[in-house]
């Protein structure tokens, strides 16, 4: 998705997995961010005018925002489209159990920065709003507070969040994978 996202998911492999890769060596973000994600493809034999995923990097995987706002929201067709193509190519594909990747930010994490006692955000609550007490306009300033609340995410505060722990270990050893590095 974004840039902040590249902030939470780094911080994240280092407190699931000590992880020692380094970004831009043994891994790399790009964002696609919205919309845009509709004119991405992972599939190698469509002839589509969509820009191949894989043409880019073999070696690719993809975390997207659900922006379901209630339990039985369907996530939109090109992200069915997405996973699906992901699928078939045995790739990683992260599609999120709440709202956005800042619904796995834990609250303990928020409370140490900002000394606030706010509870957990609900899985498909709208960050700005749950944020706007103690952040105005958050989604100017997503990068910012990314940078300023990952000092305080830890193992601890982030391990009940959703399937967070789970996702990032898959994403971790596919990291692995592309490295050619055992799995111990």
């Amino acid at each position: 998705e974004g840039p902040s996202d590249r902030i939470y998911i780094n911080k994240w492999l280092e407190v699931f997995c000590d992880s020692k890769f380094i970004e831009g060596s043994d891994y790399q973000f790009l964002y696609y961010g919205g919309k845009v994600l509709s004119h991405y493809s992972a599939d190698e034999s469509a002839q589509t005018d969509l820009i191949s995923i894989l043409t880019t990097n073999q070696n690719s995987a993809i975390v997207i925002d659900s922006d379901r706002r209630q339990k039985k929201s369907k996530i939109n067709n090109t992200k069915v489209r997405i996973r699906d193509e992901f699928s078939r190519i045995k790739g990683f594909c992260w599609i999120t159990q709440g709202k956005e990747i800042e619904n796995y930010i834990p609250a303990a994490a928020i409370n140490s920065k900002y000394g606030s006692t706010l509870a957990n955000i609900d899985q498909f609550g709208l960050f700005p709003e749950y944020i706007a007490k103690i952040q105005k306009n958050f989604s100017n300033q997503k990068v910012p507070f990314a940078k300023g609340i990952v000092p305080h995410i830890t193992k601890e505060n982030s391990c009940e969040m959703l399937d967070l722990e789970k996702q990032i270990k898959k994403l971790y050893e596919t990291i692995q994978k592309w490295n050619r590095i055992s799995q111990n």
